[in-house]
């Protein structure tokens, strides 16, 4: 098979397309029924097994808030099972609530 498409940032090696977290943290921007069950659903475990075979395809950049637990010890554990290190590019969060 022949390798996912790269391309450069400032240096960097990074897919061409990159592992987005909505479905793993509880986003469907659909309806609040649907976050719950993402988030009932999408276990660390889980999380593991989707990003096991986005590493085994060449796909190795995450998206998402990395401030979350379940998130870091998912793609630890990825990453330990297939030997490829994750290129994760963190989502700022900002506080609303007083503005």
């Amino acid at each position: 098979m022949k390798p996912f498409p790269r391309t450069q940032i400032e240096g960097l090696s990074v897919p061409r397309l990159l592992i987005g977290s909505n479905w793993f943290m509880g986003y469907s921007h659909t309806s609040r029924a649907k976050d719950n069950y993402i988030k009932r659903t999408m276990t660390r475990d889980r999380i593991a097994d989707v990003l096991e075979v986005f590493l085994a395809n060449g796909i190795d950049a995450y998206l998402g808030r990395y401030t979350d637990q379940g998130a870091r010890e998912a793609v630890a554990e990825a990453e330990q099972r297939t030997g490829r290190k994750m290129i994760v590019i963190s989502t700022p969060t900002i506080n609303i609530h007083d503005t």
